[in-house]
């Protein structure tokens, strides 16, 4: 990251996260509502919404940070190494857990005046690798701090810093996308897509090794898997940000670098095979109707919606989806290259509504 400048961004609340309910809010319940992160014998709940990030009701969308400071002092050189910041105090380096206290000035959307964003207490979590962070926001003309990520009662939930952020369109070539960008960062509330992927394991900073024969190896990074979790979980079959799920829908997932297994009942369907871009194939919807949450599209058939928008993701079912020829496995996938490769695979129960 470029000197002090971090970006702080968050998606609107139709786009990459799950909430606890079976059955979609409506209006500002859905833009407030939030789901534990819960996996049930390893299956996993998804939902619509990407962070859910709250200034006073309204979606904060594009936070442009201009500068850092702890304890009245600038900090210099600021950047975001995994889930660490780190930066310099008076020619001192700062990092971790040094950050509680930091206040962050920003501006929203560039137009709407000065937030403040502070670091409350960083955390270390049950995994070594993942710092959890207590941050509150000051907006515009606002009296008192608040939290910036709550639960569905309004209580404060953590968020985890990822480097980046994600398009939150619906039905464009770029809708739900990662944009990695190097001075940018979206602190991502737990319970939703973007945290939820890395506490399964799809820490887009780390690399894992995977092989196709003994001895035949390589390293690979987990960004691509991340960015298909969050597709996964919102059932963007057509990759173009337009969720077709429910929030609290159960799904099994796998995944071939060994970081989660099948454990569904053996009556649940194949669903799909996922990757980057969407649904590399599908076999079978998670639900027959499009979401509230899927904007125009709500209502629509979701088959009728793929065969639209995407129809090459049904193109592909006869062939190898679900099968041992797909590039999900070692062989035939080891050099397929991982933007179109299918990285994860579902299933869920038989459609519904």
């Amino acid at each position: 990251m470029r000197n002090d400048q971090i970006f702080l961004v968050s998606a609107l609340t139709a786009a990459l996260a799950g909430c606890s309910s079976e059955t979609t809010p409506s209006g500002e319940d859905v833009g407030q509502a939030i789901q534990p992160d819960i996996t049930e014998n390893g299956l996993h709940v998804n939902g619509l919404h990407v962070n859910g990030l709250h200034v006073n009701g309204l979606h904060v969308n594009g936070l442009h940070v201009n500068g850092t400071s702890l304890n009245g002092l600038h900090v210099i050189g600021t950047k975001l190494e995994g889930t660490v910041f780190s930066g310099t105090v008076d020619g001192n380096p700062v990092s971790g857990s040094a950050f509680t206290g930091a206040v962050m000035s920003a501006t929203i959307d560039g137009h709407l005046g000065t937030l403040q964003v502070r670091i409350d207490e960083v955390y270390s979590s049950d995994d070594p690798d993942v710092n959890l962070y207590d941050v509150s926001v000051l907006p515009p003309g606002a009296p008192t701090w608040q939290p910036l990520c709550t639960g569905l009662n309004g209580e404060p939930v953590q968020a985890i810093p990822l480097r980046g952020y994600w398009d939150e369109s619906q039905g464009t070539p770029t809708g739900g996308d990662h944009l990695d960008a190097p001075d940018e960062v979206t602190f991502a509330c737990q319970g939703y897509a973007l945290a939820k992927c890395v506490e399964i394991g799809y820490k887009p900073w780390k690399t894992t090794v995977q092989c196709a024969t003994p001895g035949n190896c390589k390293v690979i990074p987990l960004a691509y898997h991340h960015q298909a979790c969050t597709r996964m979980l919102r059932a963007d079959y057509c990759g173009d940000g337009t969720p077709t799920t429910r929030d609290g829908t159960l799904v099994d997932v796998a995944d071939n670098v060994n970081l989660e297994a099948p454990e569904a009942p053996a009556n649940w369907v194949f669903e799909a095979e996922w990757g980057s871009e969407g649904a590399v194939c599908v076999k079978n919807t998670r639900w027959l109707t499009m979401p509230s949450g899927s904007g125009d599209f709500a209502g629509e058939n979701v088959r009728q919606y793929i065969n639209v928008h995407c129809p090459s993701r049904w193109a592909n079912r006869p062939t190898t989806c679900g099968t041992p020829l797909s590039s999900f496995y070692p062989i035939p996938g080891y050099n397929v290259p991982l933007k179109v490769r299918s990285l994860l695979t579902t299933r869920v129960k038989s459609p519904t509504l």
